[in-house]
């Protein structure tokens, strides 16, 4: 009636313009239509002080009903956000204020349309946000009616795919017929992006839809619906992973309603479909580096899934943790996998776990709360080889490697009597994840003997299958994550600098490693103090911590090296505070309080800072104290669980403050040149601070105090 109206104004008064406002278009000729969106929505600025459209607004209107209505700029942005930024909404809820102030307004949200009613307005219709949008609701005819409810099922939007899967209403034609005008009546939003296009509903708009779609006893079918579309989405974007296709764009754009028909699956018809979603999305996370939410649906979907599925997607679940770091939950997981396997009378997959638990718990010691006592990884390890079945060759090279880490009683140093047949073993499998781990055991056998340049040329070796580990599958993130760590730290030890910083820097760019910030930020801080670039080892100590921090200081002991290397660039520049202050962090990163660093795998570092800062200074009998403790035969030292890169510095400085002091009469290592070959660093100075900087005041010449651990190596 209007459209007609205004047709006939124009085609009579041809100098006429009329600007009017609508739901939907007049589609008369010659019509321009702009569309308004809602009011923008910016972070807040400043207390008390708008920083958007939509804040403006609220802060106006609250304030005419309550002069002395604040809320903090978090608080406001955040009410403001969860009205959709709506005029209309933002008036109601503002209305309310002096009643509910901020706090009571955004419990208040968690149901908009009721929140948001008892206005006095003389127009009926903008008394609430349920009868403006029930007004426009009631306009529809029945075909538009269904398609809205059932469109309210989507969290995050669709495209006509998904519109089509959820409403069984007719052709893809009458469907896309029917969201054109939803979106004509400005019901619906619609935009284009790579994907192609896509509508959404505003979150307010979408809460009646729902409200609608209960009333009409569609919903459990409605979301039967959109749980199948989602395992069949989830199936499509994992393929394309697979294919290695473009697939991330595609997951951000529906990764919401993915979650939302997991968390919302009701029908008992839907179990399978539940677990298959569960497991795909636990991929695709983890593929995205979401590995906090990928463990979490790999958990689900074990909840979903009969003893011997659950059993593979714990383990799963488990790799994931190792990715994260996370030793002590992989650990359980480990063996919530084994009791499923066990369940559904899988012997391999049982003995795997275990042995893999076992393994895990002594390797990483470093990524556990607590060390598990050796007693209890034997027993698994024997629990683990009367399950293996003969002639399977993945779970002789789990036991293989169980057996080679947890012989010995000392964590994290394998038996090396053992550690070739475990490489012997994980060869046979052809699996590049059981390889690395297997290498990882002739590496530290290596180093711990003393044959340096041995472990370092190992160590290419295991570089050299980093590409042959898939970034998109959970069991390979801990020999990623761990393969950078020990390459560096041992092409440290063999006196290889270049490479250290090169493999530490590979690290950082790397998503898989970088998925631990804390650990990539560590690896280069040692090899650039032992470079003398000291300007950049402590940003990188800072970015180390911070990191650290961010992720909840999880345990690291692992971290303790780069921490000690920091201390020694600081001591060498003279910061007697920063010295200081990261000896305080030192502590908190490695959880050991105020011991003593003797017997420890860092007293060689405590020796080797003391030592290098006493030299610097000039003060000889400071540095000779600092070294006394150490032991110089080949033997005795390298048969011990030191961190490996400070022992040949240490020995180095033993000897060069034998040569500067009254101890030259010491006995030095046989060769003159360290144990083992790995002399290389022994005869190269430390730079000094540059001209112009402050020299650090001397501090006591005794070993450094504060019981430290090392990286994931025990103490």
């Amino acid at each position: 009636m209007a459209a007609a109206f205004i047709e006939k104004l124009l085609a009579d008064c041809t100098d006429l313009t009329v600007l009017a406002t609508s739901r939907e278009r007049l589609a008369i000729p010659g019509e321009r239509t702009v569309p308004l969106p809602p009011l923008s929505l910016v972070a807040g600025q400043s207390d008390g002080m708008a920083g958007s459209e939509a804040e403006e607004l609220f802060l106006d209107r609250a304030r005419a009903s309550d002069p002395e209505f604040s809320a903090s700029p978090a608080v406001l942005t955040e009410l403001c956000t969860r009205l959709d930024g709506m005029p209309l909404a933002i008036e109601l809820a503002a209305a309310r204020s002096a009643s509910l102030g901020p706090d009571g307004l955004l419990a208040g949200l968690d149901d908009h349309l009721r929140l948001l009613a008892g206005s006095r307005s003389a127009n009926e219709r903008h008394s609430s946000l349920r009868a403006v949008i029930g007004w426009s609701h009631d306009l529809l005819d029945a075909d538009e009616r269904a398609m809205f409810r059932r469109l309210g099922i989507f969290a995050a939007g669709f495209d006509l795919n998904a519109a089509m899967a959820v409403s069984s209403i007719g052709s893809r034609g009458l469907v896309a017929d029917l969201i054109g005008r939803l979106t004509d009546k400005s019901l619906l939003s619609h935009s284009r992006g790579p994907e192609g296009s896509r509508w959404q509903m505003l979150g307010t708009i979408r809460l009646y839809a729902l409200d609608r779609l209960t009333a009409s006893g569609e919903e459990p079918a409605v979301r039967e619906a959109h749980l199948d579309w989602a395992a069949a989405m989830a199936d499509d974007l994992e393929r394309r992973l697979e294919k290695g296709q473009q697939w991330r764009i595609a997951f951000d754009l529906v990764a919401d309603d993915l979650r939302a028909a997991l968390i919302t699956a009701t029908s008992p018809n839907g179990h399978d479909v539940s677990h298959r979603l569960a497991r795909t999305l636990g991929h695709l996370a983890y593929a995205r580096r979401f590995l906090l939410e990928s463990r979490g649906h790999y958990e689900v979907a074990a909840a979903h899934a009969p003893p011997a599925e659950a059993a593979w997607d714990l383990r799963a679940a488990a790799d994931v943790a190792m990715a994260e770091g996370e030793g002590g939950v992989a650990f359980d997981l480990l063996q919530r996998s084994a009791e499923r396997a066990a369940d559904a009378r899988d012997n391999a997959a049982q003995a795997s776990a275990l042995a893999y638990a076992a393994t895990i718990a002594d390797r990483f010691a470093g990524n556990f709360p607590q060390e598990k006592p050796h007693d209890r990884l034997r027993q698994l390890v024997a629990e683990a080889a009367r399950l293996a079945p003969d002639g399977d060759p993945v779970t002789a090279a789990y036991l293989a490697s169980a057996d080679a880490w947890t012989t010995q009683p000392e964590k994290s140093v394998p038996d090396p009597a053992l550690v070739d047949d475990a490489l012997a073993a994980a060869r046979r499998t052809g699996d590049p994840v059981l390889i690395s781990g297997a290498l990882d055991a002739v590496v530290e056998a290596l180093d711990a003997s003393g044959r340096l340049r041995e472990a370092h040329k190992v160590s290419q070796e295991r570089a050299a299958l980093l590409g042959r580990l898939s970034r998109h599958d959970p069991r390979t993130g801990a020999e990623i994550v761990d393969t950078f760590h020990m390459v560096t730290e041992i092409a440290v030890t063999a006196g290889d600098l270049p490479d250290a910083l090169s493999t530490a820097r590979m690290a950082q760019d790397d998503d898989i490693a970088a998925g631990q910030p804390h650990m990539a930020a560590s690896k280069s801080i040692l090899p650039l103090v032992l470079q003398g670039r000291f300007d950049e080892a402590v940003s990188q100590a800072a970015l180390m911590w911070d990191a650290w921090e961010r992720a909840g200081r999880p345990p690291a002991r692992w971290m303790g090296p780069a921490a000690y290397a920091a201390v020694l660039a600081h001591g060498l520049r003279g910061d007697d505070m920063e010295h200081d202050d990261w000896m305080v962090r030192l502590r908190e990163i490695t959880g050991t309080g105020a011991h003593q660093v003797t017997g420890t795998n860092l007293s060689s570092f405590a020796a080797f800072s003391d030592a290098r800062i006493a030299l610097h200074q000039g003060r000889i009998d400071a540095a000779v104290v600092a070294v006394a403790g150490l032991p110089l035969g080949q033997e005795k030292w390298y048969g011990t669980p030191h961190w490996y890169s400070a022992r040949p510095l240490c020995l180095g400085d033993r000897r060069r403050s034998g040569h500067r002091g009254r101890a030259a009469r010491r006995r030095r290592p046989a060769g003159g040149r360290g144990a083992g070959g790995g002399g290389e660093l022994l005869g190269r100075r430390l730079p000094g601070p540059r001209r112009g900087q402050a020299q650090r005041r001397p501090w006591g010449a005794g070993p450094v105090t504060g019981r430290v651990g090392g990286d994931r190596r025990p103490f």
